[in-house]
């Protein structure tokens, strides 16, 4: 594993300023009820996404001052380290809810982002 692969904050992309829109829109898409799971591609393409969103969101949570102090911000950084080091998942079911839970700690920490 590469220091970038090691540390989700780690990335270039995290000088890019966060896109609040861009960020709503896959987050709702994701989050959208789903009559049978997407195909497989679909699903990764969306938690790439999410995770490019996820780094930077992160950046602005984990920069300067240390730890969040709102609770529910700190309890999100922590889920969004988690699911950032986690290997990919192979199963289907599984790809799909861990693009539902990324895209649930994106909302958490956009709407906490300062504008």
């Amino acid at each position: 594993m590469t220091t970038a692969e090691q540390d989700p904050v780690a990335r270039d992309t995290t000088d890019l300023p966060v896109d609040a829109a861009a960020i709503g829109l896959t987050c709702d898409y994701a989050l959208s009820p789903h009559y049978s799971i997407p195909p497989r591609q679909e699903v990764d393409d969306l938690t790439d996404q999410l995770r490019h969103h996820l780094r930077r969101l992160l950046h602005l949570h984990t920069t300067g001052s240390g730890q969040p102090t709102d609770m529910k911000v700190r309890y999100a950084v922590h889920d969004a380290h988690m699911l950032l080091t986690a290997d990919r998942v192979e199963r289907p079911v599984a790809g799909y809810i861990r693009m539902r839970a990324l895209a649930r700690v994106c909302r958490v920490l956009a709407s906490a982002s300062p504008r």
